[in-house]
């Protein structure tokens, strides 16, 4: 789901021009959707993020996301390793970790 001006959408009902809301408080209007089919098998199949691998309730259910998809991550790791808060990682990045 997307959470947009009008309130949670499925993220394949988006389009163009929809006002997506950012973890800024910002609307921004999505400027790009694209589809492209691949291969369960294929090296750029999608990453299962199993319900809660990512903290309480994160995601909320399980979602796939492409490889290259990136993710926002916030935890004590990553101010060690990086100096600030949180920081985009792709998904890719994360398989083998628990519930991914």
């Amino acid at each position: 789901m997307v959470r947009t001006s009008e309130g949670d959408r499925r993220v394949d009902q988006i389009q163009i021009g929809d006002l997506d809301e950012t973890l800024d408080n910002s609307a921004q209007p999505v400027r790009w959707g694209g589809v492209k089919n691949v291969a369960l098998t294929d090296k750029l199949g999608p990453v299962r993020k199993r319900a809660g691998a990512l903290g309480a309730n994160l995601p909320s259910s399980d979602l796939l996301v492409p490889q290259q998809h990136r993710i926002l991550v916030s935890s004590k790791v990553v101010q060690r390793m990086f100096g600030t808060d949180e920081v985009l990682v792709s998904a890719n990045s994360l398989i083998g970790m628990n519930g991914i």
